[in-house]
């Protein structure tokens, strides 16, 4: 939905006619789309396999542009005559930092309390 929303081209004429007033341009909603194709063959896409031969399919999975979750899709070979599921779970990575000292050491008087307070941050695309 994303992909044919954002790939369109905008029309002045279409603007409160249409959600997004773009007009559909399907080319550029593919190629807009294949940007988060997760599962791609690495070599040779075409290949003949003989009699008794084997071939060794190299696929590269993942991708910088998907968010945090569980994708599935599938590589089908002989227009799908072979359909091999794949499925990918990504998951962020949590970053710390922040402003603290390597050690604290605090001092207080019995019977009362001592307090010293930091700021940390999470600058990863992970939960902490």
């Amino acid at each position: 939905k994303e992909a044919l929303l954002e790939s369109g081209t905008r029309l002045e004429a279409l603007s409160g006619m249409v959600a997004s007033g773009r007009r559909l341009d399907v080319l550029s909603a593919v190629t807009y789309a294949s940007r988060f194709t997760f599962v791609r063959i690495v070599n040779e896409e075409s290949f003949t396999l003989e009699d008794g031969g084997s071939y060794e399919l190299h696929l590269e999975v993942g991708s910088p542009l998907l968010a945090e979750g569980a994708y599935a899709g599938a590589v089908q070979i002989d227009d799908g005559l072979l359909r091999i599921p794949v499925t990918l779970n990504v998951s962020g990575i949590p970053m710390l930092n922040g402003s603290f000292p390597s050690a604290v050491s605090l001092s207080a008087a019995v019977g009362n309390t001592s307090q010293r307070t930091f700021v940390i941050g999470n600058t990863g695309t992970g939960v902490m």
